[in-house]
């Protein structure tokens, strides 16, 4: 666990732009820092990082901060930031996300995305780097949004800012799994607030359905996928995953051969010097003989007459049942 408490008091003008970025870079999340208030500049943090898990409670002067996104190298490393006015305001720009957060704002931001924050003037806030699957999980929205701007109501604003207090204290002894236990609270109370605000509950169904449908297409060249691999993805049980995909009227066995089929069919076409055989292998399927089978039942072609029709369909009969149920509307 790393705590820091410090302040540019005692520090040369010259010296605090660094250290700033620094510091924060260090404890928060990786920044760059432009528009400093010249010489008069001041700043103070004390924060606690353990793991994936900070918070950083801050006073500064006027700045800019820029955060590039994850790069291929990083992917993945970055959490959301969740971040709470409590003095000054901040100008947030996410993608094309354009926001203000004023005194008792708070701004849940991807922070695998660029962003943008300009301190106009003098500022405290607290801001904490948390996982992402622990935020996506409660708040399902963010998969699509990937900014959130709340003002919470008590009691829940005075829980969160005391979580948040106590993570932030390098005084405070807490324990790496007291850390974890009170970041997972703060994420439950992260859900309360966005749901008493009537933000994105109702879409969490939908956007689960997109996020499993989504999941699949990208692992499905995989002969091991299961079920039990996509649940631990999105953080939830096999069994919603049944649960969610039969609201599709579907399950996951047939979206995998489907989403397998598919890809076999366009590979057929690409690839046009590669065997059937390696087209099979490389769209998930270990069994050629069952492999050329389903796809006579899918298209109504072996999978050589496919290609020699450059991917045509017969007018014979098909066997719908293998077309992705993720295609079709998801119903109110």
């Amino acid at each position: 666990m790393e705590l820091v408490s410090m302040s540019t008091e005692a520090m040369a003008p010259q010296q605090r732009g660094d250290w700033w970025r620094s510091s924060v870079s260090k404890m928060i999340h990786k920044v760059d820092i432009g528009k400093l208030s010249g010489r008069d500049f001041s700043a103070c943090i004390s924060a606690r990082r353990d793991g994936q898990i900070s918070c950083a409670d801050f006073l500064s002067g006027p700045h800019e901060v820029s955060c590039p996104g994850d790069s291929f190298s990083d992917a993945g490393r970055s959490g959301y930031l969740v971040s709470w006015q409590l003095e000054g305001d901040a100008h947030l720009s996410h993608g094309d996300a354009r926001s203000v957060l004023s005194p008792g704002s708070l701004a849940i931001v991807d922070g695998r995305k660029s962003m943008r924050v300009r301190f106009p003037g003098p500022v405290h806030r607290i801001v904490a780097s948390l996982p992402a699957r622990a935020i996506e999980e409660r708040l399902p929205t963010l998969l699509r949004s990937h900014s959130l701007l709340l003002r919470p109501a008590e009691p829940v604003a005075s829980m969160l800012i005391s979580y948040l207090k106590e993570l932030s204290n390098q005084q405070s002894a807490v324990t790496s799994d007291e850390m974890t236990l009170m970041a997972d609270n703060v994420c439950n109370l992260l859900k309360i607030a966005a749901t008493r605000a009537g933000i994105a509950t109702a879409e969490s169904r939908e956007i689960r359905q997109q996020a499993i449908a989504h999941y699949i297409r990208q692992q499905a060249t995989d002969p091991e996928l299961s079920l039990q691999r996509v649940a631990e993805h999105l953080h939830i049980s096999p069994r919603l995953v049944q649960k969610i995909l039969h609201e599709m009227d579907t399950n996951f066995s047939t979206v995998l051969m489907a989403t397998r089929l598919q890809m076999a069919a366009e590979k057929l076409m690409q690839l046009s010097d590669t065997t059937v055989a390696e087209v099979a292998y490389r769209s998930g399927f270990n069994d050629i003989p069952h492999f050329n089978h389903l796809f006579k039942r899918r298209f109504g072609l072996t999978p050589s007459q496919y290609r020699a029709t450059s991917g045509k369909v017969s007018q014979q009969p098909v066997d719908r049942s293998f077309i992705s149920a993720s295609s079709k509307p998801s119903g109110p």
